[in-house]
């Protein structure tokens, strides 16, 4: 929100609503690159710790304090702007950034626990694709809610620090953090997930970016339920699955983004290559984003979060690079920026197609270990 109504403003006044608005804080280039890049310096620092903490208590009370922490977080963003102006943003955007990592992390512990790996690929694609499904609601109602309520831009804070809350509720009441302590389970049921685990994660941009979401989202689930079919008809493997949907992943974005900065001044153009492009993302979640649980059940958790964390840090370099190479948001610099991500995401996508595996790893149970456990919350194989 605070990207919408101050991004790249010549003006100190904004016409919407109907009426002309002084914009409230007037940033520079700089200032907000540093503001969006501040989430992403708490949020690397506490994956591992996030992963390590989700596996010695489970997913559950991981999930349900931070995401509490973040909808606080959320609610204190009006008011600790104004009062600190971007200094008081940055440093309440780091700390949410901090209780974030600790929630991505621990996703992978439950998949890890309550999803067989014959259905890792659907299951794990729709809690992990399920932050898609949140941006689509989340854009397409921010940018809503700027329009219904015309400069007063602290309602989509509360609005949604609000629905985080009641999420957090609903979820530390209605959930388990492993499939032993849900004690009304069916016996079926039981059987079917202790054999596996014995065996075994405003307006017109509103519209525009949560179709980009919610084509990401269709793709993933669509995608996760298609690498769990072939597999189980072993028309493909498990790893060959996964280096050619994250593959996909790679370059479709890549040349989604090429797309949009080679369609001259034809926003129709850049709009629908931006969102073909994008909504290929949706094939990371049946694959690169699920590899890890496939490494290691036990230790998903942590094995996520390290991955997840060094991904993280492009978050902290992207917002400085970008303000570095775009400091006229010329066409020409903004296809510069596009080509150097076209040969970042394919060098890496490379990389892993040489180097990745998708075998449950030696590690994963050392024998003495397992010989001499009989919690089932730590005899997963």
């Amino acid at each position: 929100t605070i990207r919408i109504l101050n991004k790249k403003e010549s003006t100190k006044y904004r016409k919407y609503g109907g009426r002309v608005h002084k914009l409230e804080f007037q940033w520079t280039e700089y200032q907000q690159g540093i503001t969006h890049s501040s989430f992403f310096w708490g949020y690397a620092l506490t994956q591992v710790p996030g992963g390590m903490l989700a596996e010695r208590i489970g997913a559950k009370p991981v999930l349900t304090i931070f995401v509490g922490l973040t909808s606080i977080g959320c609610a204190l963003t009006p008011i600790i702007t104004r009062t600190f102006d971007f200094i008081g943003l940055i440093l309440l955007r780091i700390t949410i950034g901090l209780a974030q990592g600790f929630v991505y992390a621990s996703l992978h512990l439950v998949v890890a626990n309550w999803v067989p790996k014959q259905e890792r690929g659907t299951w794990g694609t729709v809690v992990f694709s399920g932050a898609h499904a949140g941006n689509t609601l989340n854009n397409l109602f921010t940018g809503l809610m700027l329009s219904w309520f015309p400069g007063n831009w602290p309602v989509v804070f509360y609005v949604w620090a609000s629905l985080g809350a009641l999420w957090t509720i609903v979820f530390s009441l209605t959930t388990y953090a492993f499939p032993t302590d849900y004690k009304d389970m069916s016996e079926k049921e039981a059987a079917i997930l202790t054999a596996y685990l014995d065996e075994t994660s405003r307006k017109e941009n509103g519209y525009a970016n949560a179709m980009t979401f919610f084509s990401m989202w269709l793709i993933a689930i669509f995608s996760g339920l298609t690498v769990d079919l072939l597999q189980r008809k072993q028309y493909l493997k498990r790893i060959h699955s996964r280096k050619i949907c994250t593959t996909i992943a790679s370059v479709g974005p890549s040349l989604g983004l090429l797309g949009s900065v080679y369609s001259g001044c034809n926003v129709i153009a850049a709009t629908i290559s931006l969102i073909l492009g994008m909504s290929t993302m949706g094939f990371f979640y049946p694959s690169l984003k699920v590899n890890p649980i496939d490494l290691s059940v036990n230790y998903a958790g942590t094995l996520g979060a390290l991955g997840h964390g060094i991904g993280a840090i492009s978050g902290i370099i992207v917002p400085y690079l970008i303000g570095y190479l775009t400091p006229n948001s010329y066409m020409e610099e903004w296809r510069l920026v596009f080509w150097i991500t076209f040969g970042v995401m394919s060098l890496t996508n490379i990389f892993y197609i040489i180097f990745a595996s998708a075998d449950l790893q030696p590690w994963n149970t050392p024998k003495e270990k397992e010989e001499k456990s009989e919690d089932p919350k730590v005899r997963i194989t």
